[in-house]
């Protein structure tokens, strides 16, 4: 696990990232598998608005209606850095919202 790539001032900045020989995904992954499955059954897809770049918050309580989800959505979708990796007209995969909470369940952060 290597520190976060985010400066000082952005809200991911205590988010540490996991590496591996092909690519890094948000800490709470611990296992690569978990991701790629996330990845790979999200069923919706919306484009990034010009108002939304870079506001994965936002685009998680539009579609969870929760800010604490921005991480799925990063993770689905590749993301490491929102300002930098989001443009306006992206389509995002919106991983399904009873996946993520199976997930959550098996890792001991269901609320």
């Amino acid at each position: 696990m290597s520190a976060s790539p985010h400066g000082a001032a952005s809200r991911y900045k205590d988010t540490a990232l996991n590496r591996n020989r092909a690519t890094s995904f948000y800490s709470l992954w611990r296992r690569p598998e978990e991701l790629a499955r996330m990845r790979s059954t999200a069923t919706r897809v919306r484009d990034v608005s010009e108002a939304n770049v870079g506001r994965l918050d936002r685009i998680s309580h539009e579609e969870y209606d929760t800010v604490s989800l921005w991480w799925v959505i990063a993770a689905a979708n590749g993301i490491i850095d929102p300002r930098r990796d989001m443009h306006a007209g992206q389509r995002l995969l919106i991983p399904d919202f009873a996946l993520i909470a199976a997930f959550r369940q098996r890792a001991g952060l269901a609320e």
